[in-house]
């Protein structure tokens, strides 16, 4: 049987216990049996002798527990100094302690892993030797508030800079050290790395306050922003501006060419006027094609803050009017501002924003591309339209919309050739209101393809029953608008409406402007060649005031240019019209189109326009616009004086 050196030690102990217990034994024995017989020297020597075996076994057994327990917590003692080490060494927090001045007299080595150091690169510096001179004065601060209070703290935030050059931010907790003397000896503690929530935390942040296309501020922080301004422009005494920029045409491209193209529009649009505006000045997209430029402090004279904004103004408008290459798409686009200043016009930033959105109306309704500033008049202006909006929608349901109907004739014979459809608002309060007060308000509302759509349909319907009846069996001219011919249902919606009419496609004109057909010449392109291929004909509405491509023009299939009134009204008086009005006609002649002159009220524009070899009119000096049945009055009396002419 093997023992190891443990049993063998209890072995001996317990044989070494029985035999003292044996002598004593015997030794009691004796005694009690004779007591006589053992002298007193003797009785007392081995009473010492016994005495001393006894201590000595008892020391023995004694050291030997009290040796055997040292050896058991010196190990204990190394097994939890082994386990708190490994502890430490595979936290990934950073475990420290500093001396009373707040220098590193100890680091782990985690340290080499979450900060590049090793410990000994470490210990004898300072938190704030690792940080940037800023950060550094601000932190050196705040720790030192806490050494002078010897007081434990928690959740410090810091920033350090790592060994390759990065910053990390890190979350502190330290307890201070006291001796035995309870003086303060240092703090120890430890730092949780918490770059990437802090980096999550601003990513989210950061989406909430900016627009995703452009990284620009959005409407939550202009909003923000402006507040922040305004407060200090009112403190400052000192005027600021807010722009609010809507693009002209942007929704013609984005619909045309699609949203990848309009959103990279969009970017470059950003970029562009991010460059020019002044470094302490903001940029922001409230959304769609609307962005916000804010002008702060720009003086404490009002005039003098008007004119700073105006030159931004007129600065903005030109970048903007620089074409931009998109993937080989060059776009030209333009931009409405409507201009505030603050404080001012108004000490709140919602009535701030909202004086700059009326003002851009008001740009836009002057013919775009233009700024204009904020009046408080324009406030009623604003509430003006929005009247006749909401009463236009009710035009619809209470039938009273009308269509009146201006006829065309031809120069040289006198006979009528066309009519041209034009609608009217009957309103039962307001009387006829006109159409170029409420036409725009439809385009901006959305309203005119419904109005479009009802043109169509009733002009459609009344020129086919002319017809039935004998009455005239000639074309009828109906507008579109640029929005009305953008939409991709149109050559369906055409279709449809001739067949629930049953009017025969020639005798069905289509008045496009220049403009409209030169914003998407594939569509325009369509389009055209339907209405050709149906037997109809599209004449352009009020040539020359518009923008056109005549290498694009040539190849369309148009069949008529309408000269624009602007032209005709100073004919006999204005050389420099007469020109225009003959360079027209000739090149009209010269690509085998019909001219219509708009406007004609005297008989010496008629008899100019008709030696020039103009074909046909169209004024007050043959009728007014009129209703249906003053039409057919009027239709018939001419066809009895041509008669008699005849």
């Amino acid at each position: 049987m093997h023992f190891n050196k443990s049993q063998q030690s209890r072995n001996l102990l317990l044989i070494l216990s029985i035999m003292l217990v044996f002598i004593l034994s015997t030794s009691c024995t004796i005694f009690i049996a004779n007591p006589d017989t053992i002298s007193q020297n003797k009785l007392l020597s081995n009473t010492i002798i016994l005495i001393s075996l006894s201590t000595l076994t008892f020391i023995s057994i004694t050291s030997f527990v009290v040796i055997k327990l040292i050896k058991r917590l010196k190990t204990k003692l190394h097994d939890s100094n082994s386990r708190y080490q490994q502890m430490i060494e595979s936290n990934q927090d950073l475990v420290w302690e500093t001396d009373k001045d707040g220098l590193f007299r100890y680091v782990s080595p985690t340290a080499i892993n979450l900060l590049g150091y090793t410990p000994e690169e470490l210990i004898g510096h300072s938190h704030s030797s690792f940080m940037t001179r800023m950060e550094s004065e601000n932190y050196e601060k705040t720790f030192h508030d806490y050494l002078t209070r010897k007081k434990p703290f928690q959740l410090l935030q810091k920033s350090f800079l790592h060994k390759k050059g990065h910053m990390l931010i890190l979350q502190s907790s330290g307890t201070p050290i006291f001796n035995e003397q309870g003086e303060f000896d240092g703090y120890h503690g430890f730092d949780r790395d918490i770059t990437k929530q802090e980096r999550d935390k601003e990513f989210i942040e950061h989406l909430a306050y900016h627009d995703q296309l452009t990284d620009l501020p959005n409407r939550k922080m202009i909003e923000k922003m402006l507040h922040q301004e305004l407060s200090r422009s009112q403190r400052h005494k000192r005027f600021g501006a807010l722009f609010f920029i809507d693009l002209d045409n942007f929704k013609r491209i984005n619909d045309s060419l699609g949203h990848h193209i309009g959103d990279k529009l969009l970017q470059k649009i950003s970029e562009r006027i991010a460059r020019y505006i002044r470094e302490e000045d903001s940029i922001g997209r409230l959304g769609g094609d609307e962005f916000i430029v804010l002008l702060p402090e720009l003086s404490n004279d009002e005039s003098i803050a008007r004119g700073h904004a105006t030159e931004t103004a007129y600065k903005i408008l030109s970048l903007l009017s620089i074409p931009i290459n998109v993937e080989q798409h060059i776009l030209n686009i333009g931009g409405s501002i409507g201009i505030t200043l603050f404080p001012g016009d108004s000490n709140n930033s919602d009535e701030v924003m909202r004086h700059a959105d009326t003002a851009m109306y008001l740009a836009k309704n002057s013919g775009k591309n233009t700024f204009k500033f904020y009046q408080h008049y324009l406030q009623e202006q604003i509430q003006k339209r929005i009247s006749i909006e909401e009463k236009l929608r009710l035009a619809f349901d209470d039938d009273q919309l009308e269509l009146y109907y201006q006829p065309q004739s031809d120069l040289k014979t006198g006979e009528i050739i066309a009519i041209e459809a034009l609608v009217r608002w009957n309103h039962p309060t307001e009387g006829m209101i006109p159409p170029d007060q409420f036409i725009s308000i439809a385009e901006e509302s959305g309203l005119i393809l419904k109005l479009g759509d009802w043109v169509l349909q009733e002009a459609c319907s009344q020129n086919y029953a002319w017809s039935l009846q004998g009455l005239c069996h000639i074309p009828i001219s109906i507008n579109l608008s640029a929005i009305q011919f953008r939409q991709s249902n149109l050559k369906q919606t055409l279709i449809n409406i001739l067949a629930q009419t049953k009017m025969p496609a020639e005798l069905l004109e289509i008045e496009l402007t220049e403009s409209a057909l030169m914003q998407d010449y594939n569509l325009a392109m369509d389009i055209l060649m339907l209405i050709k291929s149906s037997g109809g004909s599209v004449a352009i509405d009020d040539f020359g005031t518009g923008y056109s491509n005549l290498s694009m023009l040539k190849h369309m299939p148009i069949n008529k240019l309408k000269i624009d009134r602007s032209f005709v009204e100073n004919l006999e008086k204005d050389e420099n019209d007469r020109i225009i009005c003959q360079t027209i006609i000739n090149m009209a002649k010269n690509m085998n189109l019909i001219t219509t002159a708009e406007g004609v009220e005297t008989p010496g524009q008629m008899n100019f326009l008709k030696e020039n070899g103009c074909n046909n009119m169209q004024g007050y000096l043959l009728a007014r616009p009129m209703p249906a049945h003053e039409f057919e009055a009027f239709i018939k009396v001419h066809e009895r004086h041509q008669i008699q002419k005849a």
